[in-house]
């Protein structure tokens, strides 16, 4: 009776030490950090395409100084002048 409660305490303490794991711990941990490699990477992809979509569906130079002078905020010799130098 003494030596089946030493020896369920002794198993006890060494699968409360890790010794569980029975040598699947490093694996578990190499899948962990790749898992987080993954997610790092996602997250730097989804930024990097989010501020390269956002300059380029926008109306360029030339477009907005057009919608400018088709409203009346600039006049035909500001235009003609600015155009000129976009142009250039």
């Amino acid at each position: 009776m003494v030596n089946a409660l030493l020896t369920a305490t002794v198993g006890a303490q060494r699968w409360m030490d890790g010794d569980h794991m029975d040598g699947w711990g490093w694996v578990m941990g190499i899948g962990m950090l790749l898992v987080l490699v993954l997610i790092v990477a996602l997250v730097f992809f989804f930024v990097r395409e989010s501020g390269r979509n956002s300059h380029s569906g926008g109306p360029n130079a030339l477009d907005a100084l057009d919608h400018r002078f088709a409203r009346g905020e600039i006049d035909e010799d500001e235009y003609q002048k600015r155009r000129d130098i976009l142009k250039s």
